[in-house]
């Protein structure tokens, strides 16, 4: 399977022959279809390379622009986060696939020159640049995650989703857990499917259905499902009532959207899964967005009355501040949402560029939509988290530009977010500054805040270190209300830190039961397994993980160590030294080699984003400290500054660490 698929007009074929020349002499795998217009004779090999690509590289022109396979290809590309637009004759791509910045060839010879450069930079932020030749390795160093022996490369990125990622999962509006005292009924709103057959209507049926959420979220009396895990849960095709049981709900609220045009016609209905009873159903038609903004009003009022909700004057005020009325803007969320889940599911974090774009332009056209930013800020968090623990080196000037462009789109994100939530963007702003000053009273106001539902941040920055185990599990199990999915793998997580394995396992079963052997649900209960000391059951959760993975390979690591088996440690040491600082101080803190491990933290703490790694690195270790302060003088500085001290919590007995 080719790396690049290139999709173009058969006219413009001369010129697809020349960029395949181009791209394959710069070490590329090349597919494209010499006889595109046979159509439906290729569809299959078509369809299974385009899938197998990590980039579709669409050469637009006005012939290409009017070709129904091209536009087929480029759809696909649009939404599996592969597009990579060029204009062979400085035409534009037609309306819906201009979000994405096209690369001018018009006029061009087949020489290789600054455009063929600007493609394949863009090839690379697709696929990665694993597919290029040895001339780019060094610029894979910075964009690609190895995966064995030792490797623990990407632990800041996996731990972060592991512990932290949860926040993704939040609802999308203002809408949060009141802790009033009103006794809440539980809701889903699932996504509405688009009946027009078409991808662009079915991102503009999710951010009608986001409105009607956020316009439910907003009244005490109901505990609404985020929108992320109402997706998941959608998206697995099982019956209503299994639904509501993964979500914890009794009652869910489902539709359909048909466009044509300007004029729409919405389904919706409030059913009780339990007893498949339709509570209530309505059909509506609009013929312009504000006939469109009063249905999904009307809608969310008539849910909410059903429901036995008192629908008082402050009520309706609540839920139309709550709204946003810019389903287009939710749209263009949605697609940046769905890359942005790829890219992590993939370990491809290349990819976020191409959510970005979705993200900004979300943001733009509507400027309350604040977790565009924060989203869009987690691609230069890669960055400074691969630096910081020694998986890349980011050049001077990269390094400041990557910095900078971190903290102004969550300084953006804070202006635009409510007053209440901007502690919690300045808490996932603080760890990579070089000023952690007050950071333990920041920790503390971010678990008790009252909407963990759209609350975002590193929610463990400080807290294991400050013992604030109670506050953190209070406040994961508040984000279970709206985010049942989401927030579990984080619990789990923590009560094994805080010695309850058996309810973490509980959690993790429940997991594995509903979604199948995830990687992180396996790792989790490996480790779990071990804080018993029970190293059959952990190897047993050993064998039923996909070998070759990342989560894997860790557990393998974590089996060595509890074995005690130093000798098969160190020679993965010395097979992955360039692969980063940050698995060679797991390692030499697993082997009990204190002197090795402070030489490690040593190279760390001396980076820019080395403090942070520190004190987020314990993830997977669970080994208690790492290392001693004394050999991190900027880390320890920066915990002076945040008034925490304390060590981090050691819930396995591994046998060779002493300290």
């Amino acid at each position: 399977m080719a790396d690049v698929f290139i999709s173009y007009s058969s006219e413009e074929r001369a010129q697809a022959e020349k960029l395949a020349a181009a791209l394959e002499k710069r070490g590329y795998s090349v597919w494209w279809d010499r006889n595109l217009e046979g159509g439906a004779d290729f569809s299959d090999d078509i369809e299974r390379e385009m899938h197998a690509a990590g980039a579709i590289v669409v050469a637009w022109s006005e012939r290409a622009a009017k070709s129904h396979w091209v536009r087929d290809e480029a759809s696909y590309g649009r939404d599996a986060g592969k597009l990579v637009p060029i204009t062979l004759d400085g035409s534009q791509p037609p309306i819906g696939f201009r979000q994405v910045q096209t690369i001018d060839f018009s006029g061009w010879s087949g020489t290789d020159d600054e455009r063929v450069a600007r493609l394949a930079s863009a090839v690379d932020r697709c696929c990665g640049s694993d597919a290029v030749a040895s001339d780019t390795t060094a610029r894979a160093g910075a964009m690609s995650r190895p995966k064995t022996g030792l490797i623990l490369a990407a632990i800041s990125a996996a731990f972060m989703l592991l512990v932290a990622g949860w926040w993704l999962t939040r609802d999308g509006g203002e809408a949060a857990v009141a802790e009033s005292g009103v006794e809440q009924t539980g809701i889903a709103v699932l996504p509405f499917r688009s009946l027009s057959g078409d991808e662009d209507h079915r991102y503009f049926a999710e951010g009608i259905t986001e409105e009607i959420r956020n316009r439910l979220g907003a009244l005490d009396e109901l505990r609404v499902i985020g929108r992320l895990s109402s997706l998941e849960a959608a998206n697995q095709e099982v019956a209503l009532n299994e639904i509501a049981e993964q979500l914890e709900v009794s009652h869910i609220v489902e539709g359909t959207v048909r466009r044509s045009g300007d004029q729409w016609r919405i389904t919706a209905q409030l059913v009780d899964p339990l007893s498949d009873t339709q509570l209530w159903s309505g059909t509506y038609d609009a013929a312009n967005e504000d006939d469109l903004f009063a249905v999904q009003e009307e809608i969310a009022e008539r849910i909410a009355e059903t429901l036995d909700v008192l629908l008082d004057d402050e009520k309706m005020r609540m839920m139309a501040n709550a709204g946003i009325n810019n389903p287009e803007a939710f749209a263009l969320m949605a697609r940046g949402d769905e890359i942005f889940m790829r890219a992590h599911e993939n370990d491809n974090y290349p990819m976020l560029e191409d959510a970005n774009r979705w993200f900004d332009a979300a943001f733009e056209a509507e400027p309350k939509l604040w977790i565009a930013k924060v989203m869009s800020a987690d691609r230069y968090a890669h960055d400074l988290f691969d630096h910081g623990g020694g998986f890349a080196d980011l050049a001077p000037a990269q390094l400041e530009a990557t910095q900078k462009a971190y903290a102004d789109r969550l300084a953006r994100a804070s202006k635009a977010a409510p007053p209440d939530l901007r502690p919690s963007i300045r808490h996932m702003q603080m760890p990579f500054t070089d000023d952690w000053s007050g950071g333990g009273d920041l920790t503390r106001r971010v678990y008790s805040g009252t909407s963990p539902c759209t609350v975002t941040g590193w929610t463990e920055f400080l807290g294991l270190r400050m013992g604030l185990y109670d506050e953190m599990a209070d406040y994961l199990r508040r984000m279970r209300n709206c985010d049942p999915t989401g927030s579990r793998g984080a619990l789990a997580w923590l009560l094994i830190q805080r010695g309850e394995a058996d309810e973490a396992i509980a959690i993790l079963d429940s997991m594995i039961e509903q979604h199948g052997w995830g990687q992180r649900a396996g790792l989790l209960k490996l480790l779990a397994m071990l804080s018993k000391d029970d190293l059959d059951g952990a190897e047993a959760v050993a064998r039923q993980m996909d070998t070759g993975t990342f989560h894997y390979e860790i557990g393998q690591l974590a089996l060595l160590a509890y074995r005690g088996d130093e000798a098969a440690i160190r020679a993965r040491m010395e097979n992955s030294l360039e692969e980063g600082l940050m698995p060679g101080l797991h390692a030499a803190a697993l082997i009990g080699d204190r002197e090795l491990a402070n030489r490690y933290a040593a190279m760390i703490d001396a980076r820019a984003g080395g403090p942070a790694m520190l004190e987020f690195g314990n993830g997977y270790c669970m080994c208690g400290d790492m290392f001693d302060l004394s050999a991190t003088p900027r880390f320890a500085e920066r915990l002076r500054e945040a008034g925490v001290s304390g060590s981090l919590p050691r819930p396995i007995n591994w046998p060779m660490k002493s300290w």
